[in-house]
């Protein structure tokens, strides 16, 4: 992570080959948070503007196995072994609000305050069963979909409600909605395969309001999740499975805060879509950006190195209105979008990426260039 100033760009803290920074939060005071993985655990700093270190910890959890149902076996680790990915922060005033997945495979909230001091513990996906997916051919894992199953989302809204996001398991089965009812005794009603995307509403003290099924009658998959306005807005994919493996539309949801109800929407640009992310403008339409365009493998997980990044603006009636959003050769993107102090758009992705097997045999083609464009919004 980097910070530029008159003297041009200085680091504040990197990435090692045994501790990987995962995430970092700023808060109202210009301070950053910072969540680390190493093979031990997760690690946070808390940095002040500058970047001196104000307080480090280790997140020790001596609860992991004891979280329903107990567990008497050989202790767990409080890091994913599948993943060194599976953990997300945001900030919420002055302290944080940290989401982890366990050695169990559990999810587990916590909120620390400025010094790390830990206030609350939740949990919020109980373990279960899940094991690891990888390419079996191909050198890029583009969208990253098949680490994207044990990962973990988490969001905090403009009254501190706090939501944590995950989606079922790429095993198939529904093991995730047996041991929530087990723990919770909550039934999720959706998918009859358990294909969907949960979130989970807690309140500002850690307390849990509830698990939404967000999804549809197909598989879905889970990308991106943001606060706004008291709610907050999933984004991701679905399938309708077709011989020329076009048939994902982006997924969009909006999840109440209040109440937890769920306003589910599909986006279908152009052959095959998916929203990384989206955002609730003032006349309550929705701001979508994602990529479109491209194919996969119907048997399979490859795909293509032809796709487009797009933007859309989504109303609740009518056509989407498409934004004007640059494109390179190969494969595009449009992954965040980012309001500026005087309440303009810009949408950031990459431009000329890779698809699944464009670097197969040549290493060199492994590349890609970011962007970042201002939005017109009409």
């Amino acid at each position: 992570m980097h910070e530029r100033g008159s003297r041009g760009a200085r680091s504040l803290a990197t990435s090692t080959a045994s501790r990987f920074l995962l995430d970092f939060a700023r808060h109202p005071s210009g301070e950053l948070t910072l969540l680390f993985s190493t093979n031990a655990g997760y690690e946070l700093e808390r940095r002040d503007e500058s970047g001196a270190l104000i307080a480090e910890s280790a997140l020790e959890d001596d609860q992991i196995d004891a979280d329903p149902p107990a567990w008497t076996g050989p202790a767990n680790s409080p890091i994913e072994s599948l993943t060194r990915d599976a953990g997300r922060l945001e900030a919420t005033g002055e302290d944080v609000i940290i989401a982890t997945r366990s050695g169990r495979h559990s999810v587990i909230a916590y909120r620390y305050e400025r010094e790390l001091t830990r206030t609350w513990r939740t949990l919020v996906v109980p373990a279960f069963s899940m094991y690891g997916i990888g390419l079996t051919g191909g050198s890029y894992d583009t969208f990253g979909q098949l680490e994207c199953h044990p990962s973990v989302h988490v969001a905090v809204d403009d009254t501190g409600r706090v939501y944590v996001a995950v989606q079922h398991p790429h095993t198939g089965d529904d093991s995730l909605l047996h041991a929530h009812e087990a723990v919770f005794g909550e039934r999720l009603v959706g998918d009859e395969n358990g294909l969907d995307i949960y979130v989970t509403r807690l309140s500002g003290d850690g307390q849990r309001l509830g698990t939404q099924v967000v999804g549809t009658s197909e598989q879905d998959e889970l990308y991106g999740l943001r606060a706004s306005h008291g709610s907050v807005l999933v984004t991701g994919r679905k399938e309708y499975p077709d011989a020329t493996g076009t048939g994902f539309d982006a997924l969009l949801a909006r999840v109440d805060g209040p109440t937890g109800a769920v306003e589910v929407r599909e986006l279908d640009v152009d052959r095959s879509d998916l929203a990384f992310d989206a955002v609730v403008l003032d006349d309550d339409s929705w701001l979508v950006a994602g990529v479109s365009g491209y194919d996969q493998n119907p048997n399979g997980a490859s795909i293509s190195e032809a796709s487009t990044a797009f933007v859309r603006r989504v109303r609740k009636s009518g056509d989407a209105v498409a934004l004007v959003t640059p494109n390179g050769k190969r494969h595009n993107e449009a992954r965040t979008l980012v309001q500026r102090a005087d309440g303009t758009w810009l949408v950031g992705g990459m431009h000329d990426g890779p698809g699944t097997h464009s670097a197969d045999g040549d290493s060199s083609k492994l590349t890609a260039r970011g962007f970042l464009s201002a939005l017109a919004i009409r």
